[in-house]
C-alpha cells in the first residue's frame, strides 16, 4: 500500500480491504490496484484505447484494467 507516509506491506486480500473502504473516494482500477479519487490529477486514454490514471505523488501512470475503464468514461 502506498500513502503520503510510505509505503506498507498489508497481508489482506484486496477484496477484504475494498469492503472496508469508502465507495465514493476509492476506486478498483485493476485487479491489485486501489486508488483514491481525490488523489487523481488525470486520466488519459491512448489511441489503443486504453485507460491511464494518474496520481499525485506517483511517479507512473497507472494503468487501468478493460474491466475498471467504464469507471472513468465520464473523467
Amino acid at each position: 500500500m502506498f500513502t503520503r507516509e510510505g509505503e506498507s506491506l498489508l497481508r489482506m486480500p484486496l477484496a477484504e480491504l475494498a469492503q472496508q473502504l469508502d465507495p465514493g473516494i476509492f476506486r478498483q482500477v485493476h485487479r491489485s490496484t486501489v486508488v483514491n479519487m481525490n488523489a487523481v490529477e488525470a486520466t488519459r486514454r491512448d489511441l489503443a484505447g486504453r485507460v491511464f490514471v494518474r496520481v499525485r505523488g506517483v511517479k507512473d501512470e497507472l494503468a487501468v484494467s478493460r474491466g475498471y475503464a467504464h469507471l472513468f468514461k465520464h473523467m
